[in-house]
């Protein structure tokens, strides 16, 4: 594998739904407010 073209990631916090098996949908991988 090579490495991922510089700027081609986003990296941001979601929500622990996604930890969870019974959570579906598109929402849990919505980006957290960002902490101030």
């Amino acid at each position: 594998m090579a490495p991922p073209v510089v700027g081609s990631l986003d990296m941001y916090a979601v929500s622990k739904a996604v930890d969870n098996v019974k959570s579906n949908g598109p929402g849990v991988l919505e980006p957290l407010p960002a902490e101030g």
